[in-house]
């Protein structure tokens, strides 16, 4: 009796640890999947021109020094420890260091989201045992549910959005008056086309990845069927 309630225990504990690891796989696949588009985007210069064009920039500054501005801001971003231009004030300055800061941060959560998605999918098949069911489960129902974000972010209010964010990753010196240099060469409107432009990108990519988990999960179905006597 001992034995059969020992039992009992080990395969509920064993399904509660496998839909935690799921579930914590799920999220990690979520943060890989938006951070990596970020990260492609946040150094593009293509992106930003395109968004600064859309946004109407040009009609208000230089198209040459907007866009010089910009490659040297991008690569201040990148590599460079000093900005090399005045277009800035000291404290459109100061606030784009804290903006480079953020970004570094931003690389190193990308990092850490992929170590964290492949530690919590070996644990999730380490009780599986089925590596194909695995996979699929990760990939179909993180898809799934990254899509399901996507759609609430899409028809969420960007301005409330934009503030929000500001106040979580910048303590203070974020607010500039509306003819500052720093407002007309990015103005909401374009942190809006990148913001929806990231999506674009992640969901092209989540849309790969859930028919690929479709793919294999149907291929691991047939071939359990095939392998019937």
């Amino acid at each position: 009796m001992k034995s059969k309630k020992r039992k009992t225990s080990f395969t509920i504990h064993n399904k509660l640890m496998k839909n935690i690891f799921l579930i914590l796989a799920i999220i990690s696949f979520f943060f890989v999947l938006i951070l990596s588009s970020a990260t492609s985007l946040v150094f593009d210069k293509k992106s930003y021109f395109k968004e600064q064009e859309n946004a109407k920039v040009y009609e208000d500054l230089n198209k040459s020094l907007a866009q010089n501005v910009t490659t040297s801001l991008i690569s201040y971003f990148r590599y460079k420890e000093t900005m090399d231009t005045d277009f800035f004030s000291q404290q459109e300055k100061e606030h784009m260091q804290d903006v480079k800061n953020l970004i570094n941060k931003l690389i190193i959560s990308y990092y850490i989201s992929i170590v964290l998605l492949v530690v919590f999918f070996i644990l999730y098949y380490n009780i599986t045992k089925d590596f194909s069911k695995s996979l699929s489960s990760v990939l179909i129902f993180g898809s799934l549910t990254t899509i399901i974000i996507f759609i609430l972010l899409y028809f969420a209010n960007f301005s409330f959005l934009f503030d929000r964010f500001h106040l979580i990753f910048f303590e203070s010196n974020y607010l500039f008056p509306a003819d500052s240099n720093i407002i007309r060469l990015f103005p909401e409107s374009f942190f809006s086309g990148i913001f929806f432009l990231i999506l674009k990108v992640a969901f092209i990519k989540t849309i790969i990845l859930l028919f690929a988990g479709i793919l294999i999960n149907s291929l691991e179905y047939f071939s359990r069927i095939h392998a019937r006597p």
